[in-house]
C-alpha cells in the first residue's frame, strides 16, 4: 500500500469516528449497530477490513462493533428494530467472521424480558449457535479457532 493510499484510509477512519461522535452526542448509545454499519457501508469500508483480514491484521470489534464484523446484524434487529432510525431493509454485516456474537449477555438478561428465549428461538430459526459474552470477555478468532476469553 503506498503512501497516499495510507493517508486516504486514514482520512477515511477519522471521517467515520468524527461523524460517529457527532451521531452519539446527539442518539441513545444503544442505537448505534445500525448506524455503525450504515457509516461502514456508506463509506466503503468493507474492502479495507477484508484485506486487513487477510493480511492477518488484528481487528477488534467491541460491543456494537462485534456486531457489524458479522455476516449480519439479524440479532440485533430481532431484538431491537425500532432502533433502525437509518431504515436499513438489510442486515449484511462486514462479513468477516462466521460466528454470531452475543455481547453483554448477563447485563441485558435482567433488563429485557425474555432476552435468553428470545436468543433461543433465533437460534432455532437460523440453526445456528450464538456465542453469548458477557462485559469483560472477548471473542478470539485466530486460524479458524474460535474461543471465548477473559
Amino acid at each position: 500500500m503506498n503512501v497516499d493510499s495510507k493517508f486516504h484510509y486514514l482520512t477515511l477512519i477519522l471521517t467515520i469516528i468524527q461523524s460517529l461522535k457527532t451521531w452519539i452526542s446527539s442518539n441513545l448509545l444503544v442505537e448505534i449497530h445500525f448506524y455503525l454499519l450504515d457509516r461502514l457501508r456508506t463509506f466503503s469500508v468493507k474492502p479495507l477490513l477484508r484485506s486487513m483480514h487477510q493480511n492477518n491484521k488484528v481487528i477488534i470489534g467491541i460491543s456494537a462493533g462485534s456486531f457489524v464484523l458479522q455476516q449480519n446484524i439479524d440479532l440485533v434487529n430481532v431484538y431491537t428494530p425500532q432502533m433502525n432510525t437509518v431504515a436499513m431493509d438489510h442486515f449484511e454485516g462486514m462479513g468477516l467472521v462466521d460466528v454470531e456474537i452475543l455481547p453483554h449477555f448477563s447485563k441485558y438478561c435482567n433488563r429485557f424480558e425474555n432476552f435468553e428465549q428470545r436468543c433461543v428461538d433465533y437460534e432455532r430459526y437460523k440453526n445456528i449457535h450464538v456465542m453469548r459474552i458477557n462485559d469483560g470477555e472477548g471473542v478470539l478468532i485466530r486460524d479458524n479457532n474460535i474461543g471465548i476469553r477473559i
